[in-house]
């Protein structure tokens, strides 16, 4: 939260939120009930990143995102 009202301050209209889902790198992740909180907090228009791949894709369209980025997914 504090970093969401720093960008906030700061005048960012897009806010990248990270990861979504778990990945090799980060074992911790927001998760879908996590990210929602967080994106009606933020009242920014929110991204989604991390762990986004063919067997998650369809848990998409639970949360409230502007969009998505999924480097491994469009790779495969």
């Amino acid at each position: 939260f504090e970093e969401i009202a720093l960008k906030k301050k700061q005048g960012v209209k897009t806010i990248f939120l990270s990861p979504l889902f778990k990945t090799k790198n980060y074992k911790r992740n927001l998760g879908i009930i996590k990210f929602n909180i967080l994106s009606q907090f933020a009242k920014n228009k929110i991204i989604a990143l991390g762990g986004i791949n063919k067997n998650n894709i369809k848990k998409l369209k639970m949360i409230k995102a502007y969009g998505f980025s999924a480097i491994s997914y469009f790779n495969e």
